[in-house]
């Protein structure tokens, strides 16, 4: 089957999409929209959604051909008086999808994506990910992301919660020392940004002869090649050169 078949067929599938066609001529309509959301919706949440701004937007993300059997619309409004996106997800799958909340978690990042592309450096909107499920049996998965983990409290507490930071511009190299095989490299990283290694490199070749004499660089070599490349100082490889016969091996 040549390209232009294929997307003939592609475009054939796109309009016999009977559940997609009426999932959103219903609910592209506002007025249907805001009487789904009173029927199903908490009424707490529901009182921080502002029924005047909800907006339906052009942001769609699943495949447009439909071959996972799915629909979706974005509708842009306020919640709790900021930005944020109802992402109102149809499956018309005779079978549940186990790994719904990966699928959501999938197209909730494309949407943060196209919000900064389009409002610049601003906070990241709250998204309300809503799934409506047509399948010929009741719908036994699980509706939280963190249940598809195995170890769910792990991921709610380190994954999904503050990353650790290793701020190397803010750690002093005594303390980088403390990271023993990876103190040199960590070091090379913090001089990195500088593009200047000739007189850095000379200020340190004792320790650096030291971490060699510990075993502590035998990714030395990796780490001159990177010196080497960001800095263009000519001087710098007979600097290493002439340091010291077990740094002229190396290099």
């Amino acid at each position: 089957m040549n390209k232009e078949e294929n997307k003939t067929n592609d475009k054939e599938k796109v309009l016999d999409k009977p559940h997609d066609q009426l999932f959103k001529n219903t609910f592209c309509n506002k007025e249907a929209m805001l009487d789904f959301l009173s029927a199903n919706l908490p009424s707490d949440l529901l009182s921080r959604i502002d029924k005047e701004s909800l907006e339906l937007t052009n942001k769609s993300f699943v495949d447009p051909v439909g071959r996972r059997g799915e629909s979706d619309l974005g509708f842009k409004t306020n919640i709790n008086g900021n930005s944020g996106y109802l992402y109102l997800l149809a499956e018309h799958q005779s079978t549940e999808d186990p790994y719904m909340g990966l699928r959501f978690l999938e197209y909730n990042v494309q949407l943060l994506r196209q919000h900064l592309k389009e409002n610049g450096n601003v906070p990241l909107p709250v998204i309300l990910n809503i799934c409506v499920y047509s399948g010929n049996k009741p719908y036994k998965g699980s509706s939280s992301l963190f249940d598809l983990f195995s170890d769910p409290e792990l991921v709610k507490s380190y994954m999904f919660n503050s990353f650790h930071l290793v701020d190397l511009y803010s750690t002093s190299e005594d303390e980088l020392l403390s990271y023993k095989k990876a103190a040199f490299a960590a070091m090379v990283l913090k001089q990195g940004i500088y593009r200047d290694f000739t007189q850095w490199f000379s200020d340190r070749i004792s320790l650096i002869v030291e971490f060699l004499e510990k075993d502590y660089i035998s990714y030395a070599d990796a780490v001159f090649l990177y010196m080497l490349k960001v800095d263009d100082n000519p001087n710098l490889l007979e600097t290493i050169k002439n340091s010291n016969p077990k740094l002229k091996n190396i290099v």
